[in-house]
């Protein structure tokens, strides 16, 4: 069962695709944007882990981390 150890009640997150795939956080988001950089094996693995768990993209949070990310750029 791919949600081994994972809480069924709450949402499955970046965090539980890599730990599954034995990967980053990072390299599993970039694998979720199709992210040629990242071996076709990786993406298709965390896609399918994503899918399995029922992953739903955290749109606040992506907000959150871009908002972030520019105003770093801009400093």
């Amino acid at each position: 069962d791919p949600r081994r150890g994972t809480d069924r009640s709450r949402r499955a997150r970046l965090s539980d695709i890599a730990r599954i795939v034995g990967v980053s956080e990072a390299t599993v988001s970039r694998a979720l944007r199709d992210d040629p950089q990242i071996s076709a094996r990786t993406r298709e693995l965390a896609q399918q882990v994503a899918h399995d768990l029922e992953y739903v993209p955290n749109l606040a949070a992506r907000r959150r981390a871009s908002r972030r990310s520019r105003s770093r750029s801009n400093a």
